[in-house]
């Protein structure tokens, strides 16, 4: 990818999906998350440097606080923003 070029992807901290053992007990096979703490990390590896990380507390005074229809995110969830380093 040429240098510049942005994603944006949410996923689900590693350790939430770790400690949720309810999921597995009904079936729920979940396989991917990342480790919220060494996010950065793989990504600089990868060749991306990491823009923003929004954990819950700040998706929901973003995007659900002002809401009416009472959702809030999810424990664990994320939005990531990266960019390819030059």
């Amino acid at each position: 990818m040429p240098a510049g070029s942005q994603l944006v992807f949410d996923y689900v901290d590693r350790a939430v999906l770790d400690s949720a053992p309810q999921a597995a007990a009904a079936g729920e096979r979940r396989i991917s998350g990342f480790d919220h703490g060494q996010l950065r990390g793989e990504l600089v590896a990868s060749g991306w440097e990491l823009i923003a990380d929004l954990g819950p507390g700040e998706l929901n005074t973003r995007y659900c606080a002002r809401g009416t229809d009472g959702l809030t995110p999810s424990p664990g969830a994320h939005v990531a923003q990266a960019r390819v380093r030059s």
